[in-house]
């Protein structure tokens, strides 16, 4: 066995199931991609190639960049997860904002202003549209809703009950300050049940993921008392096939275990 190719595939391995990045490392993945062409974004998959054919020939050249290939996109799901539950906390941060700004009398413009400004995501984009329109004598519902970030937005409940709040008040002539604090204080309701949810689902989680990572502890303990399973698993058509399926049961057991989870967190 090529020195060097037991610790390369291991680590590739552990990347593949858990997407194990650190989170400024990722930030910095994420930020650097969106200015990337398509050759670049594919630059690390063409070196894991080249990584591969000099560790351990073919196989671990056909490896190495679906490991990569898997990891970035584990991070970018990890990353987009981390953005929306930002968005969805300083959404609510903004709608109080928006019921102080009203409640001391501010005209709409400057008061969304101020919450989009507090807000993240689609959802600050929303909010600007809102302040454009009233700026210019439009309606702020029609804005809210037609924004192109309504459609992307984390919380578009708050979205739509903004503006049935702003068309309802609008016409009756009632203050708008309290109807936006009980939206406020109902997604915040909501935020919270679903962090309880999420923290009675995180024990489930972490025993799949111990239970995907297990097969690497076989390995690195077979390599540690002298046997040489790589070459088995990877030399062999008889262990390539059992390493083929091996992964893809640990995948398709991944997968499940998220669909079961996220189904649980949305009833």
């Amino acid at each position: 066995m090529t020195p060097g190719v037991l610790p390369a595939v291991l680590v590739g391995l552990a990347v593949l199931v858990l997407g194990g990045l650190p989170s400024s490392g990722l930030q910095r993945l994420d930020r650097g991609s969106s200015a990337r062409s398509g050759w670049t974004r594919r630059a690390p998959e063409a070196v894991g190639v080249l990584v591969g054919l000099l560790l351990g020939g073919p196989p671990v050249a056909v490896l190495v960049p679906l490991v990569v290939l898997g990891g970035r996109r584990l991070a970018a799901r990890r990353l987009d997860a981390a953005a929306r539950a930002a968005e969805r906390t300083r959404a609510v941060a903004a709608l109080l904002t928006l019921t102080v700004e009203l409640r001391a009398g501010r005209a709409p413009e400057p008061a969304l202003a101020a919450a989009a400004a507090v807000a993240t995501g689609p959802f600050a984009g929303v909010l600007s549209a809102g302040r454009a329109a009233s700026a210019v004598g439009l309606d702020v519902p029609d804005a809210l809703l037609g924004c192109p970030g309504a459609g992307r937005t984390a919380v578009p409940e708050a979205v739509r009950g903004l503006a049935a709040c702003w068309q309802v008040c609008s016409r009756s002539g009632s203050s708008l300050a309290p109807a936006v604090e009980r939206l406020a204080v109902g997604l915040r309701d909501r935020l919270a049940q679903q962090q309880a949810v999420s923290a009675e689902l995180a024990g489930p989680q972490a025993t799949a993921a111990v239970l995907a990572v297990l097969p690497l502890g076989g390995v690195a303990l077979a390599a540690s008392l002298g046997a040489d399973p790589l070459h088995v698993l990877l030399r062999t058509p008889v262990g390539l096939g059992c390493l083929v399926l091996g992964l893809t049961l640990d995948a398709l057991g991944l997968w499940w275990t998220g669909r079961l989870v996220a189904s649980a967190a949305a009833a």
